[in-house]
């Protein structure tokens, strides 16, 4: 009798936990699958928004989603925490508004130019911001901060702070602080995912002024256009207002555009000093040398190098669309940070040593295709949906163009939070500079050495003749919020 109860009352205790585990585990499910169904929607609505207003709402909501299912003490969420210095931000926030309590102006400037640089407390890096939505808060007080004390030493009174020292002073925190720039790649039909970038980053007022484009990304409002030889053994040429001042922009942008087997090789034209086209090479060789150009991606797809040397460039945001270089990175994507970028330096090192080792009568070059930079410090990348090598060779049709550029909207929205980070301080260094300068001009003072307002858009018009390039000297530059400043003037 009394191993019949004990039966019994193990039978009922395992029924009760087979009740309760599955109670359980039903809840569980339904709440996952309300929170699977949940997080689905918000996806589909961030896919579909209109405006960056409206995918930061959505995003926001996700994140909050995607929060609320971590543990605590998630990796994810401890790496995040590592990834910039937290307590040297924060003391860095405290000492500029002590200083700024003081009003000694001197003490201002200083504290300003001692640790004004762009990736202070590694607040800069892109994986970083992989892990918010927007800029986290320790981070928007400092740059806050920071903008604050800049503006505050434009209407700074002249008896304590005299025009031209404030003028060099934000000229010289402007140069060392460094430019960005964005540069498109290649990629043929698929490049009309740079509209989206572009059309994104001037909406937020982060449209960088300096601008390189090779191939696809030469065609629009470039500064900077990327060819190589064709005929003749010279490296690849960067051209802008400075290196080719008198070429024809619409046949730049045709010689970067000429791929081979796809468009042959183009000559470019120029106009000569009695305002003549002529061919680009019979300024400097005899015309009768066959000197053509081709697509400037082949050899030079992001000139970093180049344009840090020439606009003093230090920061570089990247829109690719490279059909051979798209899946690699959408790959790097799926992978731990560590393997992906063991196993991208594996890979270009391989094609580099093949490079080296090929007879020269092979063509090797293609093999800079792989060897080249890929990524910037912060990059947009293709999605795989949209990738088709076959796009690349023809036009888009209309739906084909209006969805690219969504995307293209997209992949910049998601990189908004570091970019506003990176170019916070740059933008605002800009703007004041531009105020102090047309300021002073309006006094009738000196214009600065460098230009004034004699800027980029008067020398980029020499392209359309001398006549142009003489009324574009008389004009203004660039606006900057209102105001015209010279992009490259330092």
């Amino acid at each position: 009798m009394g191993g019949d109860v004990k039966n019994w009352h193990v039978g009922l205790a395992t029924l009760l936990a087979v009740g309760v585990v599955t109670s359980a585990a039903k809840k569980w499910q339904e709440r996952m699958d309300a929170r699977h169904r949940r997080r689905s929607c918000l996806r589909r609505l961030l896919a579909a928004a209109g405006s960056y207003e409206q995918w930061r709402e959505v995003a926001e909501q996700l994140y909050a989603l995607d929060e609320a299912d971590m543990p605590a003490g998630d990796v994810s969420t401890r790496r995040a925490a590592r990834l910039y210095d937290r307590n040297l931000l924060q003391e860095k926030t405290n000492h500029l508004r002590s200083i700024r309590a003081t009003r000694n102006v001197k003490e201002i400037m200083l504290a300003l130019r001692t640790d004004l640089i762009r990736n202070i407390a590694n607040i800069a890096k892109s994986q970083l911001h992989e892990h918010f939505v927007s800029i986290p808060d320790d981070i928007g007080r400092y740059l806050a901060e920071m903008k604050d004390q800049l503006m505050q030493l434009v209407d700074w009174p002249e008896d304590e702070l005299p025009a031209d020292e404030k003028l060099a002073f934000f000229r010289e925190t402007r140069h060392t602080f460094g430019r960005t720039a964005l540069l498109l790649s290649g990629g043929g039909g698929l490049g009309t995912f740079h509209i989206g970038v572009v059309k994104a980053l001037f909406e937020q007022r982060l449209l960088p002024r300096v601008l390189a484009g090779s191939s696809v990304g030469s065609i629009g409002r470039i500064l900077n256009v990327t060819v190589c030889p064709a005929d003749t053994n010279e490296p690849p040429r960067l051209l802008n207002y400075l290196t080719a001042p008198n070429a024809l922009i619409w046949s730049a942008v045709a010689a970067s555009s000429a791929f081979p087997g796809l468009y042959p090789a183009q000559h470019i034209l120029a106009r000569n000093s009695r305002g003549e086209i002529i061919r680009f090479s019979a300024q400097s060789t005899n015309d009768s040398l066959e000197r053509r150009w081709r697509d400037g991606s082949l050899e030079l797809d992001l000139p970093v190098q180049a344009l840090g040397e020439m606009f003093n460039c230090n920061h570089f945001l990247v829109s690719q669309t490279n059909p051979h270089i798209v899946p690699l990175l959408n790959l790097k994507k799926a992978l731990s940070r560590k393997w992906a970028n063991v196993l991208e330096a594996e890979l270009k090192h391989r094609c580099q040593v093949a490079q080296w080792l090929l007879p020269d009568w092979l063509p090797s070059k293609w093999l800079m295709l792989f060897t080249q930079a890929w990524e910037g410090d912060i990059t947009m990348t293709l999605p795989s949906a949209l990738w088709h090598i076959g796009k690349t060779i023809v036009n888009p049709t209309t739906e084909e163009l209006i969805r690219s550029v969504k995307v293209g909207e997209v992949a910049t929205w998601e990189k908004l939070s570091a970019i506003e980070c990176n170019c916070t301080i740059e933008a605002t260094l800009d703007k004041c500079l531009a105020h102090i300068t047309n300021t002073s001009m309006s006094l009738g003072e000196p214009a600065p050495l460098g230009g004034g307002r004699a800027g980029a858009a008067g020398a980029a018009a020499g392209a359309a003749g001398p006549g142009a390039a003489a009324a574009g000297r008389r004009g203004a530059g660039v606006a900057v919020d209102g105001e015209s400043i010279d992009v490259f003037a330092y």
